[in-house]
């Protein structure tokens, strides 16, 4: 498989290829993270920027201090909150701007 349109992310004792389109969300808490996919949710004994410097920065947009989101899962927002699937991603002040400039509106 093509790592560049993708990455191998660790599913119990074996590594899974998932695509950048099929990643959700990043959430990171401490020194925890955790990759929100399609095909599951992958935890990680690491920070939220290491675990995002992995990930295309075409991609992939940090939302909030605990949240890195992939653009084109944004499925709809509403104030400060970003609709991906079933979560519902805050977005903080810091990240405003840069975010929400992402998504053309009429």
């Amino acid at each position: 498989m093509n790592s560049t349109k993708g990455i191998y992310l660790k599913n119990n004792d074996h590594l899974e290829h998932v695509g950048f389109p099929d990643i959700l969300c990043l959430k990171g808490e401490n020194n925890y993270c955790t990759v929100y996919a399609k095909s599951g949710d992958y935890p990680y004994s690491a920070l939220l920027k290491e675990v995002a410097a992995q990930l295309p920065k075409h991609l992939f947009i940090q939302s909030h201090r605990n949240y890195v989101v992939n653009i084109n899962a944004v499925s709809g927002f509403e104030g400060n909150l970003l609709h991906i699937g079933n979560h519902k991603i805050p977005v903080g002040k810091t990240y405003r701007e840069a975010v929400f400039n992402c998504f053309k509106s009429i």
